[in-house]
């Protein structure tokens, strides 16, 4: 399995959609209200996983599905860079506007299936969803 995130594995999908969000509608992350994360049951409930911040050392943040979420809507895409400053301000306050959602369509396909979504919520009432 090849991990585009340098992060834990409950990360690796929604980061992917994340990004993909980033590429299709370009989201300032300063006008988002908040964003939800689909995961199985499973991953919600991984230790670390849902970790909404502050985040202030590496291995919280490469744990943390909101801060990950949150790393890549604000830097606009999957870098390494993104886990380097666990205290980024930006990343932090959005990760803090960011919940887990536990989907039970994604928790009964689990473990075959290691799914996510994510729905991120824009000031303008745009919803752009992965």
């Amino acid at each position: 399995m090849h991990k585009p995130a340098p992060a834990c594995i409950y990360v690796q999908g929604p980061c992917q959609l994340a990004q993909d969000i980033v590429q299709r509608h370009g989201p300032d992350p300063r006008r988002v209200d908040s964003v939800h994360i689909g995961l199985p049951e499973q991953a919600v409930r991984y230790p670390g996983c849902d970790n909404g911040g502050p985040i202030t050392d590496v291995l919280a943040g490469s744990l943390s599905v909101q801060f990950s979420v949150a790393s890549v809507l604000v830097a606009g895409g999957i870098f390494d860079r993104n886990w380097k400053d666990p205290c980024d301000a930006a990343t932090n306050r959005l990760a803090a506007r960011s919940r887990l959602v536990e989907d039970p369509d994604l928790t009964a396909a689990f473990p075959a299936r290691n799914g996510s979504s994510v729905r991120v919520l824009l000031g303008d009432g745009r919803t752009p969803v992965a």
